[in-house]
């Protein structure tokens, strides 16, 4: 096995960089993994602890991650009564997507009151009255 440092990105002249570790076929045969599992890791001294997230486990995580997107789009909407921009509300508050997730964007037209109108070749985002 070898770790194995890539880069994945170059953005403005800054590396961006991701580590990799090669298992062997049959170690991955072993446990019963394949392609697109979702690990956990952990690290425990100087041993790296390797596993496969269970389901709930992983909706947990993009709950999370939904609450967390969520609170950060009706703050930075709450007061902005000509709204705003995908890109404008993306650069207030720091926010990762390009592209905001088409799911979670219909979940916030019902848990926030989320409004999207279109003014010309721009899509502003506004919070309901």
């Amino acid at each position: 096995m070898k770790l194995q440092r890539h880069i994945s990105r170059k953005i403005d002249g800054k590396k961006y960089e991701k580590w990799v570790i090669t298992l062997p076929d049959s170690l991955i045969s072993r446990l019963k993994w394949i392609e697109g599992n979702e690990l956990g890791a952990e690290a425990q001294g100087d041993l790296l602890i390797l596993r496969k997230k269970q389901d709930k486990e992983i909706i947990s995580e993009k709950k999370q991650e939904y609450f967390e997107f969520k609170e950060k789009v009706l703050e930075g909407l709450t007061g902005e009564k000509e709204g705003l921009t995908w890109g404008e509300l993306r650069k207030k508050q720091g926010l990762r997507q390009a592209k905001p997730f088409h799911d979670w964007v219909r979940a916030l037209e019902k848990d926030i009151g989320l409004m999207r109108q279109r003014k010309g070749t721009q899509i502003f985002w506004r919070l309901s009255k």
